[in-house]
């Protein structure tokens, strides 16, 4: 029966090799960008890629969960990035020839999609088995942490090399940090769930029903996806609305420059502080605390001409977003056993992919048709909500933004009510724990 081991040699380096790939492909995501605004000055063109990255999310995941649980997950990782880099190497000649399209960018998001879609709950399910129990928190923070300074440092990097190297050359960069990727991979011994620790051998349709009725049938499993699906619906409007705010109370670019960077801050700092803190005892109620405290404390970038108060909120917003989201995936890290992972996790990725797509067209129609003409001067919602986020531009996006912080404080309250998550401990995983289907239930981590 495999055990985890209580080195993190193998994870740092598996750690470092998908970082430096991050970068690589951030900067290629951000130099095609510029590139298809170059050719065509249209902003549909663009989001149009990141629908085509998330949409295999929804396809695919419930078949790729399987495979992941059934086949190598080593051997599935390095195929994704294998195939990536050819994708990439494709680009490459594309460019070097004159040739490349639109449309090309989009079947490369697509396929980036549907890697990230095998990759990442491949990597989730591979981190839980070379990880400590107590070290759960510190390497959902550690994942996080590279997340978030691919996010920051890879745009920076694009826009140095781009005007020296072109497409081409951040192309070819890309091509190598992948090599750093694949490499690392082949280094280090990534265990497999025991075959005590499987089921008898079912069809691949069988895991798959499996995967799902499991999800179904055990609540802390099926109350933490919904809990963090309402979650992702709740924040979304910081990810599609902040730049039309900040642009429509300022026009001054520079503003949002500084006000984004306030947040890259914050989560890297959150990434820091998750790597050398020890895990909380109270996994759930230490999340739903954060994030009470975190709806109270954005609620300032709802109010107008308050630029100090802006970079305060927005700071404090991913520095408990990073909590949340480390404490979140320790959490299902321990209660789902380790030969279903690769089917849950896949299935709660599905879920979760949903509001990346459907949440930004959303928040666009309520934000134009609904709430901004309603806060314009003379406006119906003026009279209740004009004394707190002002009248004019932007003052009904503001308003969505007071929705999303009132929105996190109920989700916490409504989560510390719950006995499901809030007052049941989850006892200290053992590996007759991990064999078992029996569920612990969401609360706490030993």
């Amino acid at each position: 029966m495999n055990t985890v081991s209580g080195s993190m040699r193998p994870f740092f380096i598996l750690w470092f090799g998908q970082f430096i790939s991050l970068i690589g492909t951030g900067m290629t995501q951000f130099a095609l960008a510029l590139w298809l605004w170059e050719q065509t000055g249209e902003v549909t063109p663009v989001l149009l890629t990141t629908v085509f990255f998330f949409l295999p999310a929804l396809l695919i995941s419930p078949f790729t969960g399987a495979m992941i649980d059934r086949m190598s997950r080593k051997h599935l990782m390095i195929a994704c990035d294998s195939i990536a880099a050819a994708t990439t190497l494709a680009m490459f000649l594309l460019v070097s020839h004159g040739e490349l399209q639109a449309w090309h960018l989009y079947v490369s998001a697509f396929l980036g999609g549907m890697f990230q879609t095998i990759q990442g709950p491949a990597l989730s399910a591979s981190v839980t088995l070379l990880v400590p129990l107590d070290k759960y928190t510190r390497a959902s923070g550690l994942m996080g942490l590279s997340n978030n300074l691919s996010q920051i440092l890879s745009p920076v990097f694009a826009a140095m090399f781009y005007g020296v190297v072109g497409l081409v050359g951040i192309l070819v960069i890309d091509l190598v940090t992948f090599l750093f990727a694949v490499t690392a991979m082949l280094c280090i011994h990534i265990p497999q769930p025991s075959d005590d620790e499987s089921q008898e051998k079912a069809s691949y349709w069988q895991d798959i029903v499996q995967g799902f009725c499991y999800t179904l049938s055990h609540k802390p499993v099926l109350y933490l996806i919904l809990f963090f699906l309402v979650f992702n619906v709740v924040v979304e409007a910081w990810a599609s609305l902040l730049m039309p705010l900040v642009l429509a109370r300022t026009d001054n670019p520079s503003v949002l420059g500084w006000v984004q960077a306030a947040g890259g801050i914050g989560a890297v700092l959150a990434g820091v502080m998750l790597t050398f803190l020890p895990s909380p005892r109270h996994l759930m109620k230490s999340l739903l605390i954060i994030l009470f405290v975190m709806g109270v404390l954005t609620l300032p970038i709802s109010l107008n001409n308050a630029f100090v108060l802006w970079l305060f909120a927005h700071f404090v917003f991913f520095f408990a977003h990073s909590f949340i989201i480390a404490y979140g995936m320790a959490i299902e890290q321990q209660i789902v056993p380790t030969h279903l992972q690769g089917r849950v996790f896949s299935i709660s990725r599905m879920v979760w992919g949903t509001t990346p797509i459907f949440m930004p067209l959303l928040f666009g129609f309520a934000s134009d048709q609904v709430f901004e003409p309603a806060m314009r001067e003379g406006g119906t919602l003026v009279p209740l909500m004009g004394g707190l986020v002002g009248s004019g531009a932007g003052a009904g996006i503001a308003l969505i933004f007071v929705l999303s912080s009132l929105g996190m404080i109920g989700l916490a309250v409504l989560g510390m009510r719950s006995k499901t998550f809030a007052t049941t401990d989850i006892p200290a995983r053992t590996d007759s724990l991990r064999t078992t289907e029996t569920m612990p239930v969401v609360g706490n981590a030993a």
